[in-house]
């Protein structure tokens, strides 16, 4: 399998997202083999822990692929991880403002390009506190209904039992 090449800053990335996946979890990964080689893919996953993204990428990046995120333009601000984000290729997402809609162009533009790109259907992690899903924004349906590429769902498991963003556990 040929991997994707991310650069400098994925590579810089690739150690710290492994050891904190293997140091939260044992990650057991399934329906690996409908991740496409090759060309663009729409990754949809619950959003249960602030875990879930290292977790995610992990599962791309193993599958040969680099995972780009769309992520609240805020983490852009972050030392360090601006620069990770912006280096490789993630999407900054501008909630609530006039440039929201750049988020969805350059995602469905990433998936013109042949890029995995994973978004997070909520927008955050869920606030239920049984840990389902709640309301889906819009973004993931018009992304994919603008692109002509398979759209697959993704779910995580246990990830808020390690690390519950609202309960501080």
């Amino acid at each position: 399998m040929a991997r994707e090449k991310g650069g400098f800053w994925v590579g810089f990335a690739v150690p710290f997202f492994y050891s904190i996946g293997w140091l939260t979890g044992r990650p057991r990964y399934q329906g690996r083999e409908h991740l496409p080689a090759r060309g663009g893919a729409l990754l949809v996953g619950n959003h249960i822990s602030h875990l879930d993204p290292i977790h995610t990428g992990t599962y791309v990046h193993s599958a040969g692929r680099v995972p780009r995120f769309l992520a609240k333009s805020s983490l852009w601000q972050v030392p360090v991880l601006g620069q990770v984000l912006r280096g490789s290729g993630q999407i900054p997402v501008y909630r609530d403002s006039a440039d929201a809609q750049q988020s969805l162009a350059a995602g469905t533009q990433a998936l013109a390009d042949g890029k995995i790109v994973i978004i997070y259907p909520e927008g955050t992690i869920t606030r239920d506190p049984d840990g389902w899903p709640m309301r889906s924004r819009t973004g993931v349906a018009r992304m994919a209904l603008a692109s002509d590429v398979p759209v697959i769902p993704m779910v995580h498991w246990g990830t808020r039992e390690v690390l519950n963003g609202y309960e501080k556990k």
